[in-house]
């Protein structure tokens, strides 16, 4: 027996509905036990759910002979998760797979000149649209071919109705996949502000230690100079000692001048790029120097290398 309040399937002798505890009354129940009733095989196929609304568009698509346009604004904004919802899983499916065409195609398009990203976008425009002008003549097909395989499973009227329940209905798949759409949207939000912060402060931290590096190797070629009347020949002949950490991929000594150039390591942001220090030899003041970069074609300077460095012209 059939409940008519929310088509749950109960035993023939049941007085209440084991799903919502309504009375199952012969009189509610009439109209269920006919087989050719399309309203009852409409009602089992829908589920519950919004039921008012889809039995006058089916109502309407029957009296026309056909399903034709219409709209369906569940449709025009969540079309995936409604397919899911309403157990469309083919479409669902496709609408997925042509989704991420799209993606592609528009990706695609914005690394060349072809007009493939603009045929991606009237694409993806349509793809928007057509959905929820056909929604309900998608679904009302759908339960059509329900209704004709359930009948075929039982001569049995309430076994055809209870057979189009569970195959019908709505389902909380599209629940699960709309909350992991949302994680995942969240997660890639936080994601996109807090990776390049965290590569800025890394660069910055390797650059700082770079620094202190190339400052210590400038000092003791500066202290040689003084004892010696020359720059030395390398740093080792300097005494510079201190180990080489990995945001240094070499440092070298320019046994002309005394300048010391460190290559930087360790953070594609700063990979490649020079600190470059050059000694100041004035007896009365003494110093290193300005810090300045070399081989740096993206110029990052102003974001990654704060004062005293500044970019070589």
């Amino acid at each position: 027996m059939i409940c008519s309040q929310c088509d749950q399937s109960n035993s023939d002798s049941a007085k209440f509905c084991s799903g919502c505890g309504a009375e199952l009354s012969a009189a509610s129940n009439a109209v269920v036990s006919a087989a050719n009733d399309s309203e009852a095989f409409y009602k089992a196929a829908v589920g519950a759910h919004n039921q008012a609304y889809y039995l006058r568009r089916f109502s309407e698509f029957d009296a026309a002979g056909k399903a034709g346009a219409s709209w369906h604004w569940p449709a025009f904004f969540i079309s995936f998760y409604w397919l899911l919802y309403r157990k469309m899983w083919l479409y669902a499916l496709i609408y997925f797979v042509l989704t991420l065409l799209l993606f592609l195609l528009n990706v695609a398009g914005a690394f060349t000149n072809s007009g493939i990203r603009e045929i991606a976008l009237i694409l993806c425009g349509a793809l928007w649209i057509l959905p929820p002008i056909y929604a309900n003549a998608l679904y009302y097909n759908r339960c059509k071919k329900n209704i004709v395989v359930a009948k075929a499973s039982s001569p049995d009227p309430q076994k055809q109705l209870a057979a189009l329940s569970a195959k019908g209905g709505v389902s909380q798949v599209a629940l699960v996949v709309l909350l992991f759409f949302v994680i995942s949207f969240i997660v890639g939000i936080i994601a996109a502000i807090a990776l390049p912060a965290y590569q800025d402060y890394t660069a910055r931290a390797h650059l700082a230690t770079a620094k202190a590096i190339g400052r210590s190797a400038a000092t003791s070629a500066m202290s040689y100079y003084y004892e010696h009347e020359r720059f030395p020949a390398s740093l080792q002949e300097a005494g510079f000692t201190t180990p080489l950490s990995p945001t240094v991929k070499a440092i070298n000594l320019n046994a002309r001048n005394g300048a010391v150039s460190v290559t930087l390591s360790g953070s594609r942001l700063i990979e490649g790029r020079v600190l470059l220090f050059t000694p100041s030899v004035d007896l009365d003041n003494p110093s290193i120097g300005e810090c300045t970069i070399q081989n740096d074609p993206a110029d990052r300077v102003p974001r990654y290398f704060p004062p005293p460095c500044s970019r070589q012209p």
